[in-house]
């Protein structure tokens, strides 16, 4: 893949080595593209955890678009927040944590639901 934000991913885990966390707002794409499996596969394979937050709102006239909801950055594609954490002293790897925004849900209730989740945690699935 030569997309940028493939690119920053693997720029950013190179950079923190062994240890550290990686934050990044990115176009949602590679979470469900058969085309991107390695980039999901390399998550399992270089992090103990990764935490993905599925913001959706995907727009256009692809069938589902409006379970999507609202897109909070008033783009025409998917948004997720990915938190890549490697740690040595972990007993696991490859584990991925996700959190999905709900059907139809505004712009407005995705950023609620973000506030909500910095005070507190969200009840992540475990994939």
């Amino acid at each position: 893949m030569n997309d940028s934000y493939v690119r920053a991913f693997r720029w950013a885990s190179d950079r923190i080595k062994d240890k550290g966390i990686v934050a990044f707002i990115t176009n949602a794409g590679w979470l469900r593209s058969s085309s991107e499996t390695g980039i999901r596969r390399s998550f399992a394979k270089e992090f103990n955890d990764t935490y993905i937050y599925d913001l959706r709102g995907l727009r256009g006239d692809r069938g589902g678009t409006k379970e999507e909801g609202g897109n909070i950055f008033g783009i025409g594609t998917s948004a997720a927040i990915t938190f890549p954490v490697k740690n040595p002293e972990s007993d696991h790897k490859g584990q991925i944590h996700y959190i999905s925004t709900p059907d139809f849900a505004s712009a407005s209730k995705k950023l609620r639901l973000l506030e909500e989740a910095v005070r507190q945690e969200p009840e992540w699935e475990s994939l």
